[in-house]
Formats: C-alpha cells, structure tokens, sequence
C-alpha cells in the first residue's frame, strides 16, 4: 500500500471514528435528558477524551455526575472546562458549581476563621483490605460517636456513593462539607450492615466540646 493510499484510509478511518462518537455524545445527551443518567455516564466515560473536547458535552457530562451524587468528580469536570474553555458559557455555569460545591482543603495552617468554616464527622479512616475505608479512630464526643460509628467499622458507601475504587482524598472530601449538613454513611460491621446519619460539626467547635479531641484531630489532619 502506498503512502498516499494510507493517508486517505486513515482520513476515512478518522472520519468515521469522529461520526461514531458524536453520534454517542449526542445518545448521552439525550439519556441525561431522559433521566437515565447511569446509562449517560457511561456513554460519556467511553471516551471521555472526546467528551471533554467540547464545553457542552463536557458540561452535560459534568451534571450526569452531579446527578449521581459524584460532586467531587464534578467539580473536577467543571474546573476542567474552567480551564479549557475560559470564555464560553459552560465556563461560568461551572464557576458557580466549584464555588458552591468544591470540599474545602483542611490544613494545619488554616486559622480559626477558617476552620469554623470546616464541617467535619470526627473520625479517621485507613485504607483497609479490599480497598475499602476503615474506621481507625472515633473522636471522643464527636458527631460520628454519637450516631453509633465504631472502630474497625468498613465504610461502604457515603451518600450512596459507594467507596470501593475510590482514592483517600476522594472519601474525605466526600465527609468533610459545611458544618450543620448531615451525610449518610453506609457501614460494615462484622455481616452486619449499616447506615447511620452524621450530623458535621466545624473543626473548631470540637475544641468546645473536648480540646483533647481537637488536639488529636488537628494532629490526624
């Protein structure tokens, strides 16, 4: 074959792969539309490099996610189209999303203000087996020992979002929110399973009602 020859029949081969994912793009669309938004992510995820080349498939894709309780991821959708796509209008309904629902970062640094600020559970959790979240330590006084949360306790699902694939980063910024919102965590214990309510309470406000166990979170941050 000639180069000639195999220039045009990779033209034709791009043209006809572009044709097959726009055609997908516009069935997950339609899918968001439809309510069947399981169905739309996975559309999209099937390739996602082109779901991101443009601001409204990007953008529809980042509400899918939204819609299945996966804020984090899209948050990181819109920051993306933020990034990519500065002055379209899909850039400025993102803004809003990340201003609203992008977790704070907690850091030792953070002054008073800024922790009064933080809504947490008041436990830590280690990557166990299986690659599911652990309970490591239940702050004494705090929110997730009020509602029942033990050591050694799986953490299978928040906010049914389940857990298992997930990174560390992903599951805390999934517990940590505004203080006085409350999070669902579905939990293991031993075959028994779990859900228990968590109403968040500002990291300095755990100073109030234990400095001890503010000491220790600080010190677990």
């Amino acid at each position: 074959m000639s180069l000639k020859q195999i220039l045009f029949t990779s033209l034709i081969a791009a043209f006809y792969t572009s044709q097959v994912c726009a055609a997908d793009l516009k069935a997950a669309v339609q899918e968001y539309n439809s309510r069947r938004f399981e169905e739309a992510r996975q559309t999209f995820e099937s390739d996602k490099k082109t779901t991101l080349q443009s601001p409204s498939t990007a953008y529809y894709y980042a509400l899918t996610l939204y819609k299945l309780r996966q804020v984090n991821q899209a948050v990181e959708v819109c920051e993306q189209i933020v990034k990519r796509f500065p002055k379209s209008q899909e850039a400025k309904y993102s803004a809003v999303i990340i201003k609203r629902d992008k977790p704070p970062k907690v850091s030792p640094e953070l002054s008073d203000k800024e922790l009064s600020k933080i809504g947490v559970v008041g436990l830590k959790f280690v990557m166990a087996s299986g690659n599911l979240p652990q309970v490591g330590q239940v702050f004494a006084h705090g929110p997730a020992e009020q509602a029942g949360i033990a050591k050694g306790d799986l953490i299978t699902a928040v906010d049914g979002v389940p857990t298992k694939g997930m990174t560390k980063e992903e599951i805390f910024n999934m517990l940590v929110d505004k203080p006085g919102t409350h999070v669902e965590i579905n939990l293991k214990r031993n075959n028994e399973e779990l859900t228990r309510t968590v109403k968040r309470v500002s990291v300095l406000e755990l100073s109030k009602v234990n400095p001890q166990t503010y000491r220790l979170y600080r010190e677990s941050m």
